[in-house]
This record gives C-alpha cells, structure tokens and sequence, in this order.
C-alpha cells in the first residue's frame, strides 16, 4: 500500500513538474482584464449575468491551467511524436500487466478533467439536463482531442486515445455532478441573477 501511494505521489510530481505557477497567475489576471472590463460595459445594458460572466470567467482559468500542466510546461520538441490508438487503463486488459502506474495517470486525467465538467456545465448549461451534460462532454471530448493534437503537433507529448477517454469521462462525471447537486440540493443556481 505505501508502494501505491508512493506512485501516485511520484505520477503527481511527474505531472506538475516545470510548472510556472507565476505566468499562470498573471495570464488568469490578464484574462480577468479582458473578460470583465468589456463586460461591465456590456453588462450595463443587462445582456450579461454577473454569475454568468463569473462561470465563464472560472472556465477559461481553469482551462488555461490544464493548458498549462498538459502542453506548456514542456519545451517543444521535449517528447516523442508518438500515436497510440490503444486503450490501457493499467488494469492489464490488453498485456496482461496490470500497473499501478497506469491507473494512477488514468486517474489523475479523469480527476482533472471533473472541474472543465463542472465548470463547463455552470457555464453552458440550459434548461434540459441531459442535453447540457451531453454538450459538456462533447466540450471535454473536443478540448482533450485538441490537447493530443497540440501535444502531437508541438512534440510536447503523445497523442493517446487512453487520455481522450479519460479525459472526456472527467468531464461526463463533473458534469453529471453539478447537475446532481442542483437536482438535490433544490437550490437552481440563478444565472440570470444580477
């Protein structure tokens, strides 16, 4: 067991390393800049809740911060161009090994990805839950194949279709939470409010 958790402490670090929390901090503040200065002028007409305005606001900082931990702590050029079609979660389905180490970056990519679910779903949602909760995991499916790509592309990372899946059930799940907490909660998030 202390073998596990060690792993899952050293996929973490492997995970963060080379991450500049300094730029993120100023560009989520330039982003806060140009988001709510042209909305407070937009807003005075009333076209843009505040709540509103915020969800969106918290969904582009914390998609700049996967951004981040995913594609632009790396140098170009830093990892192989490699595309892997295949699935493995660790739990040895296609070897026969299962590892440890591969469930931990499995989970850690679902883990992610709950918060764009969430976020994604405050941000987008509308009056049909299920509908919602499929746009949001369309959201998650089309910004995971955008990440791979990148990562292909710039030689920042490997395309794998095991992240794509993680990923977009990261998002399936925040946003099936979210629309979980609103449902039982009985308290039906405003975003009209002003």
């Amino acid at each position: 067991m202390r073998n596990n958790f060690q792993i899952l402490i050293d996929v973490f670090q492997a995970e963060t390393q080379g991450l500049n929390l300094g730029f993120f901090i100023n560009v989520s503040i330039l982003i806060a800049i140009l988001l709510f200065i042209p909305a407070f002028f937009i807003n005075r007409r009333k076209k843009i809740s505040t709540v509103k305005l915020l969800q969106f606001y918290l969904f582009l900082v914390y998609s700049w911060f996967v951004l981040n931990i995913t594609i632009l702590r790396r140098p170009i050029g830093s990892r192989e161009s490699i595309v892997h079609l295949f699935i493995n979660l660790g739990f040895g389905l296609r070897t026969g090994n299962p590892s440890f180490r591969v469930s931990a970056y499995s989970i850690y990519n679902i883990i992610l990805f709950i918060p764009i679910g969430i976020l994604a779903y405050l941000a987008f949602r509308n009056k049909m839950c299920f509908k919602s909760i499929a746009i949001t995991t369309l959201i998650g499916v089309c910004y995971s194949l955008l990440i791979e790509t990148t990562q292909l592309i710039t030689g920042t990372g490997m395309f794998e279709l095991t992240d794509i899946l993680t990923n977009t059930t990261g998002s399936f799940i925040g946003a099936v939470l979210c629309a979980l907490f609103i449902k039982l909660s009985g308290n039906k998030i405003d975003t009209e409010q002003k």
